[in-house]
């Protein structure tokens, strides 16, 4: 009998690279959803509020400001991911 290696003894299943790109890329388009989604319903007022201040201090110090996805992704979309990375719940 053929050992899968280190990843069999600790119970991984064994996915190839395709695979897991196209589970990250399902797991992405659905987070990119739920944003769209929050936005629509009034759900990233909050977000957008804090855009506006902080591209005024930006101009204020003239220092460039990150465009509106930039900040988005930042401060809202990554914290997101990992937040339910680190809790090991499916999206």
């Amino acid at each position: 009998m053929r050992s899968n290696g280190p990843r069999a003894s600790l119970g991984a299943p064994i996915i190839s690279p395709g695979e897991l790109r196209k589970v990250a890329e399902q797991a992405v388009d659905e987070i990119v959803e739920r944003i769209k989604a929050s936005n629509q319903s009034g759900g990233l007022k909050v977000w957008n509020s804090r855009f506006k201040a902080y591209r005024r201090q930006q101009l204020e110090k003239a220092a460039p400001a990150p465009p509106y996805h930039a900040f988005i992704e930042r401060f809202v979309t990554t914290p997101t991911v990992r937040n339910i990375a680190m809790m090991g719940r499916a999206v």
